[in-house]
């Protein structure tokens, strides 16, 4: 379940960087690391840390709750 979930909160970041026309390069630059580092936290979510998880949020302008909570929504 874990890995669907973590795949579901992935393409959620990806949706919302698609409409808000937001690359990783770009991404990374406002988050303040590298273009590998962010590579490596959105393909394991569970790796950011809650300050860069909010920071994340605000940049593309989701709700922290819909991201912690996205495996509770149904396709």
């Amino acid at each position: 379940m874990e890995l669907r979930t973590n795949l579901q909160r992935y393409e959620f970041i990806l949706f919302a960087m698609f409409k808000k026309k937001i690359t990783k390069v770009d991404l990374a630059k406002r988050l303040n690391v590298s273009y590998p580092t962010i590579l490596s936290r959105l393909n394991n979510l569970g790796s950011l840390r809650i300050s860069e998880a909010v920071e994340l949020c605000e940049i593309l302008d989701v709700s922290i709750i819909e991201l912690i909570t996205i495996n509770n929504f149904k396709r």
